[in-house]
Order: C-alpha cells, then structure tokens, then sequence
C-alpha cells in the first residue's frame, strides 16, 4: 500500500488477542527523506518482548526453560522498504500469529530508520494473551 486508503483498519478497542489470533500491526512513518529517484527508503525493526510482570519462580522457571529450548528473546523481525513518495507519509504493517505466546502482556516495538539520512523513530505498545 502507498495510502491508507489501501489499507482496510479496523482497530482492537482492548488489545486482547486469543493463542490463535493473529495479530495485525500498522503503522505510518512520517518525514521521510526523499532520494534524487523520487523514492523512500527506511528499515523497520519489529521486536515483540515479553511484558508481564512475573514472580521470582515463574521468571526462574522461564529462564530455565528458556535455557534448555534455546530460545532467544525478544522475537525480532527486520525488514527494508522502498516506496514511492507519495503524500506526507509511508504506510507499512506486519502480521504474525499469537499462538507461540503464553498467557501474558506482550510489547510491541517498532523502530524505523530513514536509509537516506540514518534518523530513527521508535514507537511501542501493549497487547495481552489471556
């Protein structure tokens, strides 16, 4: 998409998402430089951390856990986008399955990178897995 036009949003009113839900992230990247081709470049860091606030032996046990499957945290996405500069701002989304996370609040952050000036720009928010 190059407007939000082409997106159809309908936005979660409580950020609650089901094991099997998937979850959709949208997200508009404003001040954008514009190369001498007339297009947009950034990169797009997509990192999903676990939030909630445990006591000492879940955080054990989870460590442990973590230990033994070898899993890294925080699950990170990267991606690099080239658009053509259209309007004040650059549309971009991300959809993945909330199915690998346990029962918890999750964040989600989203750090952008204009390739043509190297400026950043991070955002983040809440979601829950009952």
């Amino acid at each position: 998409p190059t407007r939000r036009a082409d997106v159809f949003v309908l936005p979660s009113r409580t950020l609650v998402f089901g094991r099997t839900d998937r979850v959709h992230v949208y997200f508009e990247v404003y001040n954008l430089t514009t190369d001498p081709d007339s297009l947009r470049r950034y990169r797009v860091e997509l990192a999903v951390e676990d939030s909630t606030h445990r006591d000492l032996a879940s955080r054990a046990w989870r460590g442990l856990t973590e230990l033994v499957h070898r899993r890294d945290r925080p699950a990170v996405v990267e991606w690099e986008r080239t658009t053509p500069a259209v309007g004040d701002r650059a549309v971009d989304y991300f959809t993945f399955g909330a199915a690998p996370f346990e029962p918890g609040v999750y964040s989600i952050r989203v750090r952008v990178t204009d390739e043509v000036t190297g400026a950043t720009a991070e955002s983040g928010r809440l979601f829950r897995v009952p």
